[in-house]
């Protein structure tokens, strides 16, 4: 009976330290333990070997050109080799890359000029986390309007959940309400 019990206690183990394994079951938390960035692959990736990568903590989301993708990994796999995989390079995106062309961040490291950011996730974020950054407008799948200062769009490309920053023209329009 005893070793009945150990096995039990031992298999909800391994089951709470198990990773996440699906990009659904990502939760905001979550993200600090996993890279965004760009996978270059030695060749087209077919769905079988996705779902292996995937298995093993290498989420492909989506094709960008040729044999390069974009997608998150778990960070134990920035120190270890890809021999064995068809993955070629992995390349972690900074700041300077989650957000659009023409913003140069230490221009606006000290701007506090309000502006219209959309920001994408590759998960749903709380509301209350990206709010300490300025008022969330709109949320629609993975994508946030927030009106803030530009000195905050480097902090919020930082985020570990955030994908891409954009700075939206201003415009005197109010959002149409549904």
């Amino acid at each position: 009976m005893h070793n009945v019990v150990k096995i039990i206690i031992s298999f909800y183990f391994i089951l709470a330290c198990n990773p996440v394994k699906k990009l659904s079951d990502l939760k905001s938390k979550d993200c600090g333990n996993f890279t965004i960035g760009m996978i270059e692959a030695k060749r087209l990736l077919n769905d079988q070997e996705k779902a292996k990568l995937e298995e093993q903590g290498i989420l492909i989301q989506e094709f960008l050109f040729e044999t390069v993708y974009q997608g998150i990994w778990k960070n134990s796999w920035n120190t270890k080799k890809l021999n064995t995989t068809p993955i070629r390079k992995l390349k972690e995106y900074k700041s300077e890359d989650k957000v659009s062309e023409g913003i140069i961040l230490k221009e606006i490291a000290e701007d506090n000029t309000p502006c219209n950011l959309i920001v994408q996730s590759i998960i749903e974020i709380d509301d209350v986390e990206l709010s300490s950054f300025g008022k969330v407008v709109n949320y629609k799948n993975k994508y946030y309007r927030i009106e803030t200062q530009k000195k905050y769009i480097d902090d919020i490309a930082q985020h570990p959940c955030v994908k891409h920053v954009s700075l939206m023209k201003s415009l005197d329009i109010p959002d149409i309400k549904n």
